[in-house]
């Protein structure tokens, strides 16, 4: 059996004014977003996304692996750190690797090319993530581990300067 997209999230910032972009979750079968809240793909380097600390790549990814975070660490990433599994090269094409949602400081501090959130919104994400991988018949023993055969959760990054 192969793996069923259960949630899709989509993020658009404007690449032109550094703003907060709209993180939206479609649950296939549904007509409107399940939520919509604010998010910021924006790097230190940025804008563009070509190299090391620019803004986040474009393209699709899957939701990975859901990693603690560390009491030490907790100020730049938040409790909890999601993977994004790069699936269209946009990422590794670049040289550029590490691309994940995480929360930590303020939602209006750029990262090295993440994805940041607050962490209200962090668990919003979690929350559907785990909704998504529950519904699977190969539910893992802890939700949090990735596997290929799981259900999915994909993201979509975009760039457009009428967000």
């Amino acid at each position: 059996m192969r793996p069923i997209m259960r949630a899709h999230l989509v993020l658009a910032c404007n690449p032109k004014v550094v703003k907060d972009g709209k993180l939206k979750c479609f649950i296939p079968g549904e007509t409107a977003p399940r939520w919509t809240v604010p998010a910021r793909g924006y790097g230190v380097n940025g804008p563009g996304w070509q190299w090391y600390g620019g803004d986040t790549p474009p393209g699709r990814y899957r939701l990975g692996t859901v990693f603690t975070i560390s009491p030490a660490e907790m100020e730049i990433y938040g409790t909890y750190c999601i993977d994004l599994i790069d699936l269209e090269n946009q990422e590794i094409g670049f040289g550029r690797a590490g691309i994940s949602i995480h929360a930590g400081r303020t939602p209006y501090t750029p990262t090295l090319g993440c994805i940041r959130v607050s962490e209200s919104t962090l668990s919003r994400v979690l929350n559907t993530l785990k909704w998504v991988r529950m519904q699977s018949e190969f539910t893992p023993k802890d939700w949090k581990l990735y596997r290929n055969e799981d259900d999915f959760v994909d993201l979509t990054m975009s760039w457009r300067d009428d967000v």
